[in-house]
Parts: structure tokens; sequence; C-alpha cells
């Protein structure tokens, strides 16, 4: 087995997307991928290139890894798979990270445990494992959290008398959706300790920016400026310092976490100004469950339920409304959802794709605004 395939940090809901992608790229007919008979984490990929069977197992390891192991006698094709799924959804080449973040006071850290303990995935599933391992009143809290599904953990620990948080473990599922819920709660600085993963060389890449990044913002929103709010300010200003910056890394699925988090701000507030409450109380991620409906014409679009349009009687709102949410569940659904086709394997391949999805949030916000006044 090649060391250089063994606990890697795959993001495993793109694996079999990948395989197919590969195929394609060779001309090689649809492979199959199966989990093998009597396992509960070895899945066999195989597959005919000319004459010749490629075989390549993955294995699902307990802490959330993933070991590539091409077998049978044409180990060299195989290997060429494993490089390719390698490349394109390798998240971070080290083992573990160790990030600590600083102004996170005892209420955002317990808002933080409640969404990892409510978190449902689309099967309405519990999604996390979690666990109180530390509780002293004065000083600190910790909590271990590992994904159901996917088998990578965090430790989070809280200092009390810091306001500071440190996040330990794999930088897979578990830290993406970590990643989202913070990405509502802190300023760019305090992000921007997030999106590095504890690489000091990506931070201070990063962290010097000429542009007044508030003044942009007004300027790119208009009159829906002054409608938004300091929150949802907060988390524009944040995602367009990411677009000014040159930060590098290998992955920028977290770059665009906070434009998200800020068009799925717009869509509820919009909402409730019209008196249509997005509910909170299980799960955040599926607030929107029975507001919005698949279009029956539109491949992948979401229109407003019908019981709803008389609480919001224009039709331009309704139709501007629905393409805010339709882009947004698009996205963020891409992010975490393995059944979600994507144009790409990889989350978000490179900052020019990153900065096309902010620009494209701005776009969606102002339009939408524009039929508000």
């Amino acid at each position: 087995m090649e060391s250089a395939f063994k606990e890697l940090n795959l993001d495993r809901t793109r694996i079999e997307k990948c395989i197919n992608e590969f195929c394609q790229q060779k001309n090689i007919e649809e492979p199959s991928f199966a989990k093998l008979n009597n396992s509960k984490n070895v899945y066999r990929v195989q597959y005919s290139d000319t004459e010749n069977k490629v075989v390549v197992d993955f294995y699902y390891n307990k802490n959330g890894t993933t070991t590539i192991s091409p077998t049978g006698k044409n180990t060299e094709k195989g290997l060429e798979l494993a490089e390719f799924v390698k490349g394109q959804l390798l998240t971070d080449e080290r083992r573990n990270i160790a990030v600590s973040v600083k102004n996170i006071d005892q209420s955002c850290f317990d808002l933080l445990n409640e969404f990892l303990v409510e978190s449902r995935d689309e099967e309405e599933q519990k999604e996390f494992e979690c666990t109180e391992k530390l509780n002293d009143p004065q000083q600190q809290k910790q909590i271990w959290v590992k994904s159901l599904r996917h088998q990578d953990s965090l430790t989070i620990n809280f200092y009390k008398n810091r306001n500071t948080i440190l996040i330990q473990g794999k930088p897979l599922y578990v830290y993406s959706k970590v990643s989202y819920f913070l990405s509502e709660q802190l300023d760019y600085n305090g992000f921007l300790e997030i999106v590095s993963k504890g690489d000091e060389n990506a931070a201070s890449s990063a962290r010097i920016i000429g542009e007044d990044s508030e003044e942009i913002v007004r300027q790119k929103l208009g009159d829906s400026f002054d409608c938004l709010g300091e929150i949802l300010i907060k988390m524009l200003e944040t995602s367009y310092k990411f677009r000014l910056s040159q930060i590098e890394l290998p992955d920028y699925s977290c770059c665009v976490y906070p434009a998200l988090r800020a068009l799925e701000g717009v869509i509820k507030k919009i909402l409730l100004e019209h008196g249509i409450i997005c509910l909170e109380n299980q799960n955040q991620s599926f607030s929107f469950q029975g507001i919005f409906d698949r279009d029956p014409v539109i491949k992948n679009r979401y229109t407003l339920h019908k019981d709803f349009e008389v609480n919001i009687s224009s039709q331009q709102i309704r139709n501007k409304l629905s393409n805010c949410y339709t882009y947004y569940h698009r996205q963020r659904h891409s992010l975490f959802h393995a059944e979600i086709i994507t144009d790409s394997t990889r989350l978000i391949e490179n900052k020019r794709n990153a900065d096309e999805i902010t620009d494209k949030v701005f776009e969606l916000i102002s339009d939408l605004y524009s039929t508000l006044k």
C-alpha cells in the first residue's frame, strides 16, 4: 500500500463523483463502486482500462480519513486514479490542525454547541455525536464532536477568562460545519483564523488590505445597504475582504461561508417582514422547509410555496426571492451534501470561483431590494 495515499483528509462526499469524472476524462465506461462484502468501511472500485481490469480499494478509516489502495495486477493504472482523487479532494495535507479563535464569548460557544447537537442531515438524521468532556464554571469548557456519517472528530475548548476557543482535530466535515456557523459570529480577522486553519503564512498574506471594504460594500449594495442591519453587513464585509485579499489556500470553501450566511439571513429577513417565519427550534439548516418548493417546470429551481403567495402578492418580489433561495440552496447544499451535482468535484477549487460566488450574492441581494422600493 502506497504511503502517499494513507490516511488522507479527503472529502468523502465526493469520492464516487470524482471517480466517475476520472473515467469520463479517460473514456472509460462507468465503473462500479460498492462496499466489499462483510466489510463496514472498505469500498471497491472496479473498471476496465482497454483489456485490463483495474481495482482500487478505498478504506474509510474510523478517524475520518481515507486510505486509497490500488490492488490486483494493474496497480499502475490504479495509481492514476488514486492520484486524481487525491489531487481533487484533499482538503489539507496536515493530519491534524489546531486553530485558536478570539472574541468568542460564553453565549456564542453555547450557541455553537446547540447548533452541533441539533444538526440534522438531509434525511433528518442526527449528524453529530457531541460529548461534554469538561465543564469548569470558572475556567474552561470542552466538547468533543464526531460526525456519525464521516467519522471525523474535533475537540473544541472554550476558555472563559480569555473569550477564546481552541479547535483541534481533523480539517474535515465537522470543521466545515463549525466554520459555517462561526461565519455569522466573527469579523474578518476572527474568521481569517478559521479560513487559514492555523496556517500563519496564509493568514498573514490576507491581513494587509488597503481598500475601505465598508465603502465598497455600500457602493455594491446601493440603497439596500441601509436596510440590512449590522450583522448582515458584517458578514458581507467579511466576504468582500476575502474577495480583495490575495490569500492562497488548498481549498476556498470557507471563504464563501460569510456570503452564503448573509444571503440566508437576507431571505429570512424578507420573509419575516412579510409575516413568514422560518422555524429554527430544531435545526437551522432546514429552516426553509415548507416555504420553498421545487419548480414543477424549471429543473433545479425553487419557488415560494403557494400558501405564502397571500403574504407576498407581488410576482416580481416572489421571483427575486426565488432566485435568491435557488442560488443559496444550490451553493449551500453542494458544500455539504454528496447527492448534489456540482460543476467540480472539489469544493471550491480556486479563489476565482470563490470570488464569483461572493459577487453573485451581492448581485442577488441588490436585485432583490431593488423590487422592494
